[in-house]
């Protein structure tokens, strides 16, 4: 199969899903199973007519009316899809919109469940301090940190995306400066209620030296080639001219 061929299968395909509404993993999915569909379908029929040209006319035929599978597709996309949808964001998002976003949308929820959570304890009076400088501590944590890990995965996407020798330097920078500035962030939340006068450095620092790689190194890095893959799916796919 020569590569004008294969093009023309992939605007069939995209003639169906590019009007989808759904997460961009999902859709890169719907992609790939029906590229493999129309694939077969051709295959099959340029065996039986030998003629590309004859096979591609009846390979569209076979697929049907895209505003029809299109309806099928859209049916088929779950509830739950939303809450991927959210995660990921629309396709080019600007870094610091989708950190601010995450941020705030995790920050609210975590207040509601530390709020609800005090009103099932009994309010503010029936918690210990302890208890509630750990709860506001938490509360603040989460949407700061997702909000840096954010920001840390558009680096290293874009990383991932240049030439591979600068990729691998510009990933081992990130990393390290990342993984140090985590291990510094770890112990300051594990001791700032203790300072000055209980400080286990040994307690701290070993917390930091564990939870700092998967953090500030493995998680970003998972996140960010997960990224690049689904961005190039949907750059390739999105440069198809799809007009009737």
């Amino acid at each position: 199969m020569n590569e004008f061929t294969l093009i023309q299968l992939k605007i069939i395909v995209e003639r169906a899903v590019r009007p989808v509404r759904t997460s961009t993993s999902k859709k890169r999915k719907m992609r790939e199973e029906l590229l493999a569909h129309v694939v077969g379908v051709f295959d099959e029929e340029s065996a039986k007519l030998g003629d590309d040209r004859a096979a591609l006319e009846q390979t569209a035929l076979r697929f049907g009316n895209p505003a029809e599978v299109t309806s099928q597709l859209q049916e088929a996309v779950p509830a739950s899809d939303c809450i991927r949808r959210f995660w990921e964001g629309p396709p080019a998002e600007p870094a610091l919109r989708a950190a601010l976003r995450i941020a705030w949308v995790t920050g609210a929820f975590a207040l509601v469940v530390f709020v609800g959570a005090l009103c099932a304890g009994g309010w503010v009076s029936a918690w210990p301090r302890e208890a509630l400088l750990l709860g506001l501590d938490a509360v603040l944590a989460l949407p700061a940190y997702l909000f840096g890990l954010t920001i840390l995965t558009d680096w290293m996407e874009k990383a991932l995306q240049g030439p591979a020798e600068r990729s691998r330097l510009k990933i081992t920078l990130i990393g390290v400066g990342s993984w140090l500035f985590m291990m510094l962030w770890v112990v300051g939340r594990l001791t700032w209620r203790t300072l000055p006068a209980d400080w286990d450095y040994l307690t701290a620092i070993l917390w930091a030296v564990c939870l700092a790689p998967m953090l500030a190194v493995m998680c970003p890095y998972a996140l960010a080639k997960s990224s690049a893959d689904r961005t190039r799916s949907h750059e390739e796919w999105a440069r198809l001219h799809i007009d009737y």
